[in-house]
């Protein structure tokens, strides 16, 4: 399970030319974070050549939510704070470049991608950007880790995830309690929490299992 470098590199240029469209003050769709904070939040991952964050990819590949921890939120926000102070135009150049090895290969990679494609759509979707289905190709490969991941506020439910002209897709084991149905890119969105802009049609007991946004 990954994701080619070639790919994230791709995406990485695409989520640049988008910061670069919108401007570093735009809205994203996890205020108070401007577009500038978002693009400064995604290259933080990067800090140390990838070390850092490999480890804990690797983890959230697996499912599991690392919860909040005093000393680490204090940390990521100091660095956050640092790498703004570097400015919109340094945050671009580095989404423009090619991504650490490190965190292209395996599973981490595939968690790489993700976070790269959702804060991507963040800033799209709260710039009156529409649905884009240009990374469809690679999302597929994210929905089982981003299901186990919302374990918790799913609460377990199985999800059925229907695209037109391809064969239904399964996470987890019983009878569907939601089904998405419509573009692959809408339903990761709902998945991870955006179900207020995603373009799909959600049946079933949505009311108590929708997951909430997280970033």
């Amino acid at each position: 399970m990954g994701v080619s470098r070639s790919i994230l590199h791709a995406e990485r240029q695409a989520f640049a030319a988008t910061l670069r469209a919108v401007g570093q003050d735009a809205a994203t769709l996890c205020p108070p974070w401007s577009a500038a904070d978002m693009a400064a939040h995604v290259v933080g991952g990067e800090a140390a050549a990838g070390v850092m964050s490999y480890f804990p990819r690797a983890l959230v590949a697996r499912g599991v939510r690392l919860g909040n921890n005093a000393v680490i939120d204090r940390g990521r926000d100091a660095l956050l704070r640092r790498l703004q102070r570097k400015g919109f135009d340094w945050a671009l150049e580095q989404l423009d470049a090619p991504p650490p090895r490190l965190l292209s290969r395996g599973s981490p990679g595939l968690v790489t991608f993700f976070e790269t494609w959702v804060h991507h759509e963040d800033v799209r979707r709260a710039n009156d950007r529409g649905p884009d289905e240009r990374a469809d190709g690679q999302l597929e490969a994210c929905l089982r880790f981003v299901h186990r991941y919302q374990r918790r506020p799913l609460s377990g439910a199985v999800v059925s995830v229907e695209v037109p002209g391809r064969e239904r897709i399964v996470l987890g084991a019983g009878e569907p309690a939601i089904v998405l149905a419509g573009p692959m890119s809408e339903a990761l969105l709902w998945l991870a929490g955006r179900g207020a802009v995603a373009h799909l049609d959600v049946r079933g007991d949505v009311a108590t299992l929708e997951p909430t946004l997280r970033i």
